[in-house]
């Protein structure tokens, strides 16, 4: 946290809450929000989870600030998490406070905690509809230190590229009050720090030796374009290093062996369909070469019984009176020889 704290003006009926609100919070205790709700509802109670407060609230509702998507995986990513280290817990902690929330309905109010800290207005109205709280405490809450630009912007970025991370955030964008929208993401950040880090400028305004800015058009179009198409290309190189490194994540630990396991039944699949597809192609091809040979072989047999019939046929007209028979071995004289006297 850092030191800069939020001072609350009092105005007419500020500072004066209920002396038990009733109020059931869920939050760590130490945490701003809980103290600035402490302040805010005297007698409030504090459960470190959303179980815990659920079987304890009665008939009461309980109260969940919560982050927006945004501003947790960039509190994540600024507390040195790889991106897909930081998507994946975001992701598993939402998908199970997600789950409790739907079977708590109505009963759990959810809103969105860095609002609530800045004492935005359109928060503690929400407190005021829903628990009759109208006024933010007198004194000041030390705020929560912010993420950097880069952590907000690889945030913004990995939510807007990452499907089931987006819908989770629309989710429970959709359960908080006030709601909040998720963020595109800003590539001018990279212009700054870009400039921040190398001391040179990157967009158009480079300037020429003379120390005036060089304005060209065609080229500054020519260069917008560019910058256009370099950024979409960076968006897509940011979406496959994040793909690769939340694969790297689920390879490790306990569950490396498992995935090993099923990339090399993949591959063994995939040797196997190759194999398979391979010998029906040769199946189809040696058919075919029979089915080839059995027409050549028949053609050939038909051929032979059209030459023998045809001579036979010769061979009666030649010699009527004998009895010489053409056959597939040559021709056979069967003339009877008479016995001399």
């Amino acid at each position: 946290m850092n030191k800069m704290e939020r001072q609350f003006s009092k105005g007419p009926g500020e500072g004066t809450c209920a002396a038990d609100s009733g109020l059931i919070v869920v939050s760590d205790r130490e945490s701003p929000v809980a103290e600035l709700l402490m302040r805010s509802a005297p007698g409030a109670v504090v459960y470190p989870d959303l179980t815990e407060a659920l079987a304890h609230r009665q008939d009461r509702k309980v109260l969940l600030p919560v982050a927006a998507p945004c501003v947790a995986v960039a509190s994540a990513l600024q507390g040195s998490a790889l991106p897909g280290e930081a998507i994946e817990q975001w992701m598993a902690k939402t998908r199970d406070t997600l789950a409790l929330l739907v079977e708590a309905g109505e009963q759990v109010v959810v809103i969105e905690s860095s609002g609530l800290l800045r004492g935005e207005g359109r928060n503690w109205t929400v407190l005021s509809a829903e628990f009759g709280l109208s006024c933010p405490p007198a004194g000041g809450v030390e705020m929560p230190a912010t993420a950097g630009q880069m952590a907000q912007f690889l945030a913004s970025a990995i939510l807007a590229r990452h499907p089931k991370a987006r819908r989770l955030a629309a989710e429970l964008n959709a359960r908080l009050k006030p709601s909040v929208d998720l963020p595109e993401p800003d590539f001018r950040i990279l212009d700054s720090e870009w400039a921040a880090r190398t001391g040179q400028k990157s967009d158009l305004t480079a300037t020429a030796d003379g120390g005036q800015p060089q304005i060209t058009t065609p080229q500054a179009s020519e260069q917008t374009a560019e910058i256009g198409l370099l950024r979409d290309s960076l968006g897509q190189t940011m979406n496959v290093i994040r793909e690769l490194e939340e694969e790297v994540e689920r390879l490790k630990g306990e569950t490396a062996d498992h995935y090993i396991q099923v990339a090399m039944t993949d591959v063994v699949r995939t040797q196997l369909n190759t194999l398979w597809r391979e010998s029906k192609m040769r199946e189809a091809v040696l058919g075919m070469a029979l089915l080839e040979d059995a027409r050549s072989a028949r053609a050939q047999a038909a051929e032979q019984k059209a030459l023998r019939e045809a001579l036979q046929a010769e061979i009666e007209r030649l010699n009527p009176s004998g009895t010489t028979t053409a056959t597939s071995d040559g021709l056979t004289d069967e003339t009877p020889q008479q016995d001399p006297e």
